[in-house]
């Protein structure tokens, strides 16, 4: 029996779309995934599913431009905070150091 394999898309709105069926030979379905695979938004696709007549299912999942949106803004809100707290104990370290020489600088002078 010879292999085959289909490729399907998942819309955003939870449907299922043939991309290309088994008469597509499986070499170009599987150069055409992976291309799709580096990209991580679709406008039309939330999921792109390879399957090969013998083998596991490849799923890739995408985001809508909406939720890309989200998604970068959700980063940089937390990249912003991380940046923060980062600076508020780069502040404490140095004056905890400042003390801490202050008073061998004390001490040393008695």
């Amino acid at each position: 029996m010879a292999r085959t394999a289909v490729t399907l898309g998942r819309t955003h709105e939870g449907k299922f779309v043939l991309i290309a069926g088994p008469d597509v030979s499986i070499v170009e379905q599987l150069s055409n995934w992976r291309k799709a695979k580096t990209s991580f938004v679709d406008e039309k696709l939330a999921e792109l599913r390879f399957q090969e007549s013998d083998g596991p299912m490849l799923i890739h999942r995408m985001r809508s431009p909406a939720q890309q949106t989200e998604h970068d803004q959700r980063r940089a809100d937390e990249t912003a905070r991380a940046q923060e707290a980062d600076k508020k104990l780069k502040a404490e370290a140095k004056k905890k150091a400042d003390a801490e020489r202050a008073k061998a600088k004390a001490e040393a002078g008695k």
